[in-house]
């Protein structure tokens, strides 16, 4: 049975020998509005049955980075969030809010004999650039999968922070972050 991921997001065609395959779009669903610090937890991202479009489970939200070259000389995945952060069709605008990423795991396909990138356990994204994972030469060749927890914490690795002085209101907050895949040599 092949099972594809719910809500794509839209990437280029033809992205070459290197590039980010899947980005789960993290989703908070509908949540209460407090006064207090809060944290919201996305949902696991979902699965679809490719032969039928049936649910097909879910699984850890996750980047997918396939790098094909045959000379894997290294790249670095990062992220930020977009300098609005979260905000309503109105403009109202979630003040310092963060998303922590958490119990952040490497993976590949059995058959992949290539080195694991270097990657951090747990990541706060805000504006400024964050490195998720970084492949040093000979490292990285492959595809990698970069989820976001697993089976049993999948619905808490991702989670949107809230602050006190956030000032929320009862609509909808959409954000955008940046994802950058790079593979700039270094400089000797």
């Amino acid at each position: 049975v092949d099972v594809d991921p719910e809500n794509r997001p839209t990437l280029p065609e033809n992205q070459g020998l290197i590039g980010i395959d899947f980005i789960s779009q993290f989703d908070f669903v509908h949540v209460p509005i407090r006064s207090s610090q809060a944290y919201y937890p996305a949902l696991p991202q979902k699965l679809r049955d490719a032969e039928d479009d049936s649910a097909g489970g879910e699984r850890p939200n996750y980047v997918q980075i396939s790098d094909r070259r045959e000379e894997p000389t290294g790249w670095t995945l990062s992220a930020r969030m977009d300098e609005a952060g979260f905000v309503s069709e109105e403009g109202h605008q979630l003040r310092g809010v963060q998303l922590l990423l958490t119990n952040i795991r490497m993976a590949t396909t059995g058959s992949n004999t290539s080195s694991a990138p270097t990657y951090w356990e747990s990541r706060e994204l805000n504006t400024g650039r964050q490195i998720l994972a970084k492949a040093d030469e000979g490292q990285g060749s492959g595809t990698w999968v970069q989820r976001f927890g697993d089976g049993e914490t999948m619905d808490q690795s991702v989670m949107l922070e809230v602050p006190v002085n956030a000032t929320p209101q009862a609509t909808s907050y959409t954000g955008i972050i940046h994802w950058e895949l790079s593979f700039v040599p270094e400089l000797d």
